[in-house]
């Protein structure tokens, strides 16, 4: 697939949605595996029209943004396809935040129209109206937070989007007969560009798991409908390596997709070892309208993200300056994905997008043969009496092992050293035992000061960490 601006006009437009109906109206688009129902391409395509068309009733066009706020299900789907169709800006926005949390986000989003569940919307006729060329142009708003925890919106243009497209077929060879597994909600830039418009733009299928993430139920649509590839994170790998799988329960995939966190490699190793599918890693920022990075079906490395897809990728140094193959620094970036910027934050986008360049703020490095690999976050550091710490480095050193089932790494002041190592986890492991590993990674035994069991880990619908949540935390990584 090749995007091109008439593809834009089509897809936006509510063109090809029309074709793809027209060519096979009984066509399978989307399951929604927690309710049992079935949509096809003839009743998707009359559910967006209708939408759309009550959407531009309201006032809704080109800039105008529209909060969705939705559990994962047929309306979620139909308001995110029908938004983007009227020209506006769509904006999911998690189902299951309160009120008071979204208040100041609100206020700044300044939505017209505000979806919640229920017949009836909240609609203000005095809001939305764009204020520059690139909410003119704005279709797709993601929200994701910083090393601050202060939530920021994405702003993604049409060709943002369908760049974010591209780079999954391109990188998977995702066509018509394919049907993908979603283990993601679609409030998050990998659920709705890898597993919502890519299947739309190959004209092929979807199941989508709803509510809680279960393996049973996991298991049950994978023999009901045959998935070809599978979209999950991390965290949803570990849960499945954890349980004896019935036979032949991932035959019909042909790969499974990995995204969000980095994968430890033991945990890709058993689940590879379990099911029998080759997982694949790749690595996307919602700043990026999704997948950036993706490994080479024929040359996979364990640990690594991957190549760059449609994107130049650079490590550069403090002063921005690119560094050799195997030297360590902050990963940039250049490409058609790149977001237009932080809705109405020229601060945070000036200080994100610059010569050219988005700065991602992770850390990582290439290798010879061009394949590179996240070792943290830019501000995802405890800095020990000047020596940094990686956070990350430490969960994938010991998640999978000593018994580990989840584990978080969290930053924490401490008035002598600056800043100290507070370990969090969750299983039947030994804390002296994980105590014992994690110190063979610091630059001295006291930039551990706690390690301490909890029931579970705190993760957002994505399943990344929610490091502010943890005591003694003070970070928490992107989206």
């Amino acid at each position: 697939m090749t995007v091109t601006p008439d593809l834009s006009v089509d897809v936006f437009g509510g063109r090809l949605l029309q074709a793809l109906a027209a060519a096979d109206s009984r066509k399978l688009f989307c399951v929604l595996g927690g309710e049992g129902r079935e949509i096809h391409y003839g009743e998707l395509e009359e559910l967006v029209r209708d939408c759309a068309a009550r959407l531009q009733a309201c006032g809704v066009g080109p800039g105008v943004r529209v909060a969705i706020k939705l559990p994962l299900g047929a309306d979620a789907v139909v308001h995110l396809l029908a938004t983007m169709a009227a020209g506006g800006m769509a904006v999911p926005l998690e189902s299951a935040s309160s009120d008071a949390a979204d208040a100041e986000l609100l206020r700044i989003l300044a939505p017209r129209v505000i979806v919640r569940e229920g017949p009836e919307w909240s609609v203000d006729p005095a809001l939305g109206a764009p204020a520059d060329a690139n909410e003119q142009a704005a279709r797709l708003g993601i929200l994701t937070s910083g090393s601050t925890g202060r939530r920021k919106c994405v702003v993604l243009s049409a060709a943002n989007v369908l760049a974010g497209v591209e780079n999954v077929v391109a990188s998977h060879g995702i066509g018509a007969a394919d049907v993908a597994m979603c283990c993601l909600p679609l409030t998050h830039i990998n659920g709705i560009v890898t597993t919502l418009l890519t299947p739309l733009l190959t004209g092929s299928s979807v199941v989508y798991m709803q509510r809680s993430f279960s393996p049973p139920v996991f298991f049950d649509l994978m023999r009901k409908y045959a998935p070809t590839w599978l979209s999950g994170t991390p965290f949803h790998y570990g849960m499945l390596v954890q349980v004896a799988p019935p036979p032949g329960a991932l035959s019909s995939c042909r790969f499974a997709r990995s995204a969000a966190a980095p994968l430890s490699p033991a945990i890709l190793e058993k689940f590879e070892a379990l099911y029998g599918v080759p997982v694949v890693e790749t690595m996307g920022l919602s700043e990026c309208a999704g997948q950036v990075f993706s490994n080479p079906a024929d040359r996979r490395k364990a640990g690594s993200v991957g190549v760059p897809v449609n994107f130049e990728a650079e490590v550069v140094d403090d002063e921005g300056r690119p560094v050799d193959d195997g030297a360590a620094g902050e990963i940039r970036l250049r490409g058609g994905g790149v977001m237009l910027g932080y809705f109405r934050d020229a601060e945070s986008t000036n200080s994100a997008m610059r010569g050219g360049w988005l700065h991602t703020g992770d850390l990582g490095t290439r290798d010879a043969e061009g394949f590179f690999r996240i070792t943290g976050r830019k501000k995802l550091i405890a800095i020990f009496s000047g020596s940094n710490i990686s956070l990350v480095e430490i969960e994938q050193a010991v998640v999978g092992k000593l018994g580990l089932n989840d584990v978080a790494a969290v930053s924490a002041r401490h008035a002598t050293f600056g800043e100290v190592v507070d370990l969090y986890y969750a299983g039947a492991a030994d804390a002296a035992r994980i105590r014992e590993s994690v110190k063979l990674l610091l630059p001295h035994p006291l930039a551990l000061r706690n390690v301490k069991k909890i029931d579970s880990i705190p993760r957002s619908a994505s399943g990344k960490v929610l490091r502010y949540r943890l005591a003694g935390g003070d970070t928490m990584l992107v989206d």
